[in-house]
């Protein structure tokens, strides 16, 4: 999801039940040499959460006008 050419939202289940928003790509980066991502919210703040802590990745919508290949 995050190296797509056209990005679609999606949100992160995690194993305590939360479920973060990832609406740009910019919004989420993954460690080159540890099971982490960097997730910053809309808010300004960030967590670091380990890959283990993923329960699904769930895509949302495409944007308007794009057809599905």
């Amino acid at each position: 999801m995050l190296q797509v050419q056209t990005f679609r939202p999606f949100r992160i289940r995690l194993t305590d039940s939360r479920a973060l928003q990832v609406n740009y790509s910019e919004y989420v980066a993954l460690h080159p040499g540890e099971p982490i991502l960097v997730y910053w919210s809309e808010t300004g703040g960030f967590e670091i959460i380990s890959l283990d802590q993923i329960v699904a990745l769930e895509a949302g919508p495409r944007a308007a006008g794009k057809a599905a290949k």
